[in-house]
This record gives C-alpha cells, structure tokens and sequence, in this order.
C-alpha cells in the first residue's frame, strides 16, 4: 500500500504510527514541515532515506504547500492518508479531503471538544475555523485518537454515529447513514 503521513507538530506521536506502517510492502510519503524533519532525521538517522518526503518550504504560502500534499497524492495513488495533527487550517485540510473521494482519510483527534465543539462567531478568523472544522468532520470517515479513554467520549460527542473497529484499538470509522 502507498501511506502518506501528515505531521508538522508532534512528531514524537507521529513516530510510532510512521514505525507501524513500515512495512515492506507499504511505500510511505511523509509530509512534514523543515523544523519538524529536522527531528524525525535525529530519530530515524541512517534510515531517513527510507521514506520519500514532501516538506513544506516556509518561504512559500500555505497554499503552495497543500498543493504539494495534493499533487503527492494523485501522483503515489495513496490507499490512505493520515493526518496527525491538524491544530490550524482546518478548513484548507476539509478542502483537501474533498478533493480526494477515492483515498481513505484517518485524523488523529488530540483534543476532541476543540473539534467537535466548534461555535459560529462573527469574528472572521474563528468562523473560518468553524466552517473548516465542520467541513473536516464532514469528510473524514475515520479517526485515531491518542488514548483509549478517548473512545466512548468521542462516541458520545460526534453525532454521525461512529464506532470503535476493535477492543484496544482507538481507530473508529463512522457507520453511514442508512
């Protein structure tokens, strides 16, 4: 399968998922940001060429960046792309989702009531977030959380009716609707 994974912010939580997804019959794709592959080079040293890697270049808009990431995608046909941490830009990640129907998406949720409780604002910046949050949830299908304690919460939270794949796992997948 051809993984890509999203991180430019915890990579000490993106390191073990990076670990179990390397395999020898996956290819991995790596987006991080410079700051952040600085840090996966001191963990994974020798073995940092191991993974192709899409890095964002600070010098460049935001902008040139998810286009890299979406470009990336089409171009390794990624089975899955997991995004570990979204904290900003909510609504450009929704957008990327969008424009990807046929890849199967999985978030890592690190903080449940900031996504799932998101409120409408007449300040521009929180409402921007506000739609991009509910674009998001609307995309993703699928969602990791960072502790088990998490899954009956996040069941409780989320409206759409998700459910926990198996006992120990903190994956879910959201039933549709019938």
């Amino acid at each position: 399968m051809n993984i890509g994974i999203f991180e430019t912010e915890h990579f000490e939580g993106a390191y073990p998922v990076i670990k179990l997804f390397d395999t020898p019959q996956n290819k991995l794709i790596l987006f991080t940001d410079i700051k952040t592959h600085k840090r996966f080079s001191d963990l994974f040293k020798s073995l940092i060429n191991n993974y192709e890697w899409v890095i964002e270049d600070l010098e460049n808009h935001r902008f040139a960046f998810f286009r890299k990431m979406y470009t990336a995608v089409k171009k390794h046909k990624l089975d899955i792309l997991y995004l570990n941490t979204i904290s900003n830009n909510h609504l450009l990640y929704g957008l990327l989702v969008k424009l990807l129907p046929s890849t199967r998406v999985i978030i890592t949720i690190h903080d449940i009531n900031c996504l799932f409780e998101s409120r409408f604002t007449f300040r521009i910046r929180e409402s921007i977030q506000h739609i991009g949050k509910r674009i998001l949830l609307k995309q993703v299908k699928e969602f990791n959380v960072v502790s088990d304690t998490m899954i009956p919460y996040l069941q409780d939270k989320n409206k759409r009716n998700i459910r926990a794949c198996s006992p120990g796992s903190a994956r879910f997948n959201r039933r549709k609707k019938a």
